[in-house]
């Protein structure tokens, strides 16, 4: 059980807005997140508890053995789809969650939402 006037934060994914060969079972987890969160704040709200997730954008990372990091036709797919053209490094995308924390965390009316992560995804502010 959560204490009231809490908060909590997911981490899911910019893999759920756009397909990705094989990365269907992936994006599918990452939706029920966003989903699940959205139920949380709904039905703990009352209690002032909330919860937001945060979506990178993609990252070069060792996920799935690096099939951003080494598929170059991804990485370009990836780039296409974000409005600063480029990916985002680990620290790039750690460096937002407390931001999202605190504004999750700290009293704030902010629940229910997703709170994309730089590079943002073009159309979505």
């Amino acid at each position: 059980m959560m204490k009231d006037g809490g908060g909590v934060v997911f981490i899911t994914a910019a893999a759920d807005r756009y397909n990705v060969p094989n990365y269907g079972v992936y994006a599918s987890y990452k939706g029920a997140t966003e989903v699940f969160s959205r139920y949380v704040a709904k039905e703990y709200g009352s209690r002032d508890i909330r919860s937001n997730t945060v979506a990178p954008s993609g990252v070069v990372t060792d996920f799935n053995n690096g099939a951003i990091r080494n598929n170059p036709k991804l990485q370009e797919m990836v780039i296409a789809q974000t409005a600063m053209g480029r990916l985002a490094e680990p620290m790039t995308s750690a460096a937002s969650l407390p931001s999202c924390a605190v504004t999750t965390l700290v009293g704030s009316l902010v629940s229910g939402s997703r709170q994309p992560v730089a590079p943002m995804f073009k159309g979505w502010a």
